[in-house]
């Protein structure tokens, strides 16, 4: 009894061990399983981060390489008095060399005391110092620096940081003579981060070498030129001027993050890209923490079954009899029958009602029985293939002898079949499809029994398959036709599908699209390249649509101008699966434009030189019209003694009244021509239209009295709006003096400024003179035109007043509506709209 037990506690605690050694090495599985999931995971977060500090670095190396071309630029031109030799504070050479390299914040120049002495526009003040700027000293101590950059500083009037970048000017003996510096606004570099900043969680943060924070993404004032000696990349910068590095959670949110870092060109800068760890090792956790769930019910199923199968040890002990074994025996036997029934009535209901067709055929090939689905699908009845060979009444002359032949092999040879596809012909002579498996059918005893066919119908497919081929054939030709190219890159796989025609656009090989990145980076200009690149990982990552254009450079030198449009495609689950587009050639409606573009610039030219050529033959016509209008005056009003002859008089009154004329019409061609281009002083300030009122009556008063006209004036207090005084002096004279013109003596004129109901302000003058026809009016407005000449010759001008009113009621916004009729005078409306505040554009000082 004693041994009895000793086996029996030994055989269990085998069972046990065996289980325990199983739970152990799954839990190893499970360590080590997570522990490359994690690897992977960090590595592809690594290569990521390493695209995007690439792309990054190099846009940051441009915008540097830019601002320092300019800077260099600006120092060959010698020392700073040199440079700013003749200019007062907004020198035009700093101007020039500013719109060259389109910087985007002041170009200045500062003397060896660091006292700035011209810039590119003009300075809130000309008592400025940079001497105490870091950047200043670095130059100036030490003459092995050329360039330098500053920590971020705040504009004196936008209040936006940015990042001072300043070179160092020489005299002839190689002394330091002072610099020349511009900026980098920090808003700008921030906005560039956040386009290709991992999301959520990730940064893109750029240091110089003193180690501050110059820029960052999501953008934070607060940390903008603050120190940043405590973070971890300098342990690891200079000693190589690229990697990356898992960083511990930062004291400022907490977040562990994978940084690669790199630095930009061969400047003091260092670009670094930080990817959150946990949005890295979402999905690993997530499937981590599935795996212990499915590793801990696994363990404890073999738990489980180890302690069961350590009691069946110890029941079959208790059961040695051969009376009690055998009852086990039957009752196994019972059992295995009643659940190979159960198996058999299970698989006959599923053989039919399956959707594929079911045949079993004995072992020399002739059926036994089909399911209902092969009934359907060829119109045979059980009944009427009992015992045929389904070959000898389902092929057909469209049916594969080489397939048909191949299957009788396998057949022959007792040998599966699987995925094998044959043309088949129903009983009524319908041609169908079918996908066969047949396995051959074994007793328990090896003897070969007969087949099992399985059959799926792929008609139905294989029809969509070829509609789907004859589509891509008709999309095909009709890209190709057009010159439209079409492209494909599969997410997962990175990998690159380009059509022949966009290999013939971007002139490839057709071998070139297996190294994708490297055949289109061959032909795109790099200057269009990196900004094209972030486009399209914008377009991979976060599924933003593209539309950018690009150039190439042709095998043969020529360049092309492409344009390209892409859209993602994604899964049930929302992510980007693969992204596609089309590319085209624009090169021509570039050249067009670019025709264009200089057909306006001739246009304008010889509109700017027509109105220098008015500008200067009015000032010669001036001169002497002056000169004959004063002489004929002294004459007709006899100031040096009478004139033997009143005829002379006569005639120096003509003259005097052709001088004016004359000096009228030059004026008025003058003021209209000055009008048209453009070419007035924009003095937009507060205006009174009251007071304008009561000037123009002042001034008009003796020559309405004079020709027997009343001339009335109405104005609201406070009828001010944002408008240049000097111009609307001249619209309400011009309005007086054509009134009183076209009105017979004994007449009244009016002048009268309201506010309207809608805000804005009216000016009105009104007449009871001759008045015009409704289609007079449009006309009045035009050059040159004047009204009532074949009945009233005695009107004098020349038609150029209300030409003018018209080009100074435009400049400034407003509208102008002129109601008249014949013998009913005319009422001429100016309404300003709702007065608005003038913008300020503010001007950045130095830094």
């Amino acid at each position: 009894m004693g041994r009895f037990r000793f086996d029996e506690l030994t055989e269990a605690a085998l069972v046990f061990a065996f289980g325990l050694a199983v739970c152990a090495w799954l839990a190893w599985y499970g360590v080590e399983k997570y522990a490359e999931s994690r690897a992977d995971a960090i590595a592809a977060a690594n290569m990521v981060a390493g695209e995007l500090t690439d792309a990054l670095e190099a846009q940051l190396a441009l915008r540097v390489r830019i601002a320092d071309m300019a800077l260099s630029r600006v120092a060959r031109r010698g020392r700073p008095d040199e440079v700013c030799a003749g200019q007062i504070l907004g020198a035009s050479a700093l101007a020039d060399i500013a719109r060259e390299f389109a910087l985007p914040s002041l170009l200045a120049v500062s003397d060896a005391r660091g006292r700035v002495i011209c810039a590119d526009r003009p300075l809130p003040s000309t008592d400025i110092s940079i001497e105490d700027r870091g950047y200043f000293d670095d130059l100036k101590r030490d003459a092995t620096v050329e360039i330098a950059f500053g920590a971020p500083v705040r504009g004196r009037v936008s209040g936006d940081p940015a990042i001072p970048v300043a070179r160092r000017l020489t005299d002839e003996d190689g002394r330091f003579a002072g610099v020349v510096l511009t900026t980098m606004p920090v808003r700008i570099l921030a906005d560039a981060f956040e386009a290709v900043r991992p999301k959520p969680g990730g940064s893109v943060t750029l240091y110089d070498d003193k180690k501050r924070l110059l820029a960052r993404a999501p953008m934070d004032d607060a940390l903008v030129g603050r120190s940043a000696a405590r973070a971890a990349l300098w342990d690891h910068y200079p000693a190589a001027d690229r990697g990356n590095y898992e960083a511990q959670a930062a004291a400022t949110d907490g977040v562990r993050r994978i940084v690669t870092y790199s630095r930009v060109a061969d400047y003091p800068l260092v670009v670094a890209v930080a990817v959150s760890e946990s949005d890295t090792l979402a999905d690993v956790t997530r499937r981590a923490a599935t795996e212990r769930l499915l590793l801990a019910a696994v363990a404890a199923l073999i738990l489980s079954f180890c302690f069961l199968l350590a009691w069946r040890l110890h029941s079959l002990r208790l059961t040695r009899g051969a009376e009690r074994q055998a009852r086990l025996d039957a009752d196994l036997q019972r059992q295995a029958a009643i659940e190979q029934a159960r198996t058999s009535r299970r698989m006959a209901l599923v053989a039919e009602n399956t959707g594929n067709l079911v045949v079993v055929a004995n072992a020399e090939g002739r059926i036994e029985w089909v399911n209902a689905s092969f009934e359907r699908a060829t119109g045979w009845r059980l009944a009427e293939v009992l015992g045929r060979k389904p070959g000898d009444f389902l092929t057909g002359p469209g049916t594969d002898k080489a397939t048909s032949a191949a299957i009788g092999r396998a057949l022959r040879e007792r040998r599966p079949i699987d995925g094998v596809e044959i043309l088949n012909y129903a009983k009524d002579g319908q041609p169908y499809w079918l996908r066969l498996e047949i396995h051959p059918v074994f007793e328990a005893d090896g003897a070969f029994s007969g087949f099992v066919a399985v059959e799926e119908d792929t008609t139905e497919r294989r029809a969509k398959e070829a509609k789907i081929r004859e589509l891509s054939e008709r999309i095909e030709l009709a890209t190709s036709g057009a010159g439209v190219g079409i492209w494909t890159i599969d997410v997962a796989t990175r990998r690159t599908t380009w059509d022949a025609t966009t290999l013939e656009l971007l002139d490839l090989a057709p071998g070139d699209d297996g190294r994708a990145k490297e055949a289109f980076a061959s032909r795109v200009l790099p200057q269009d390249f990196v900004r094209f690149q972030v486009k399209m990982q914008a377009l991979v990552r976060e599924g933003e649509d593209l539309d950018g254009e690009f150039r190439i450079a042709t095998r043969t030198g020529a360049r092309r101008h492409l344009q390209a449009k892409g859209s993602a495609q994604r899964d049930a689950a929302g992510r980007i699966v693969r992204v596609h587009g089309t590319i085209w050639d624009i090169t021509r409606a570039k050249a067009v434009e670019a025709s264009l573009r200089e057909a306006r610039k001739r246009a304008e030219d010889a509109s700017r030189a027509k109105s220098d050529f008015l500008a200067m033959m009015s000032h010669e016509l001036r001169t002497p019209l002056n000169a004959i209008i004063g002489f004929s005056e002294m004459i007709e009003g006899q100031y040096l003694g009478p004139v033997g002859d009143p005829r002379y008089l006569t005639y120096a009154g003509d003259i005097r009244q052709s001088g004016h004329l004359l000096l009228g019409l030059i004026s008025g061609v003058l003021d209209l021509n000055k009008i048209e281009v453009g070419d007035w002083d924009n003095g937009m300030r507060p205006t009174d239209l009251g007071e304008i009122l009561g000037e123009v009556h002042a001034i008009m008063a003796e020559m309405t009295t004079r020709a027997g006209h009343k001339l009335e004036i109405a104005a609201e207090p406070a009828a001010t709006i944002e408008a240049d005084p000097l111009l609307i002096k001249q619209l309400v004279l011009n309005l007086v003096s054509n009134a009183a013109k076209y009105t017979d003596r004994g007449g009244t004129i009016r002048l009268s400024v309201a506010r309207r109901t809608d805000g804005a302000m009216e000016l009105r003058v009104e007449d009871n003179g001759l008045g015009m026809r409704q289609d007079d009016v449009k006309r009045a407005v035009e050059p040159f035109v004047r009204l009532h000449r074949d009945e009233r010759s005695d009107i004098p001008g020349l038609g150029i007043g209300l030409s003018v009113v018209k080009r100074i009621v435009d400049l400034h916004g407003a509208k102008l509506d002129i109601e008249s009729a014949p013998g009913r005078g005319t009422v001429v409306r100016v309404a300003f709209p709702a007065p608005m505040a003038i913008e300020k554009f503010p001007t950045l000082g130095p830094a």
